[in-house]
């Protein structure tokens, strides 16, 4: 429940920012700060791009959305939508998603950074899907359901936007919600 309401409201961040025309384009924990309310906030945007930006923007292995790894790519609203679902998937299972030793180690040993991006991307699409996150005491399949929609390799099948991330986590805890009354008209 925290790491979910934590979630939201960088969420809340991360939308205001695309309102005003800005991509972060480097989305990691790391660049998450708390206040001295204990609040996140949205910090370094070096990497960030304006949305009519045509110039490619690298973000950071593991958080990166595949086809940000590809230096010829564009700009794009999902590119955060992906490094939203890694940083939620690591608040809740404790390592970014598909990071293991074995990726590391693949990555570090090309020599170039063209290199390591290609690889990045390849072993991506050849991994297995994240589901770790599954198996977390206390996950609900409609909050693992929008971890891997996030997560989703395909910018095509990933939410459009931030405001869709949270429009469907409006509706989990809508449903979560009218749950006990369910329960309760059931029993009666």
């Amino acid at each position: 429940d925290d790491a979910v309401k934590m979630f939201k409201e960088i969420a809340l961040g991360l939308a205001h920012a695309h309102g005003k025309g800005v991509l972060h384009c480097d989305l990691k924990p790391s660049n998450i700060m708390l206040d001295q309310d204990g609040k996140p906030r949205l910090a370094d945007f070096g990497q960030s791009r304006l949305r009519h930006e045509h110039a490619p923007s690298l973000g950071t292995f593991f958080y990166m959305a595949p086809e940000q790894a590809d230096p010829e790519s564009l700009p794009d609203v999902r590119w955060d939508v992906y490094g939203l679902g890694a940083i939620l998937y690591q608040m809740v299972v404790g390592k970014a998603p598909h990071q293991t030793e074995e990726l590391l180690a693949e990555i570090s040993s090309h020599d170039t950074l063209q290199s390591r991006l290609d690889s990045y991307r390849k072993s991506l699409k050849a991994a297995p899907k994240p589901a770790e996150h599954r198996h977390v005491r206390g996950m609900d399949s409609a909050l693992a359901s929008i971890i891997d929609r996030c997560l989703a390799l395909n910018p095509k099948h990933r939410y459009s936007n931030v405001q869709s991330v949270l429009d469907a986590l409006r509706q989990r805890e809508t449903r979560r919600a009218q749950r006990p009354m369910l329960l309760l008209g059931a029993l009666g």
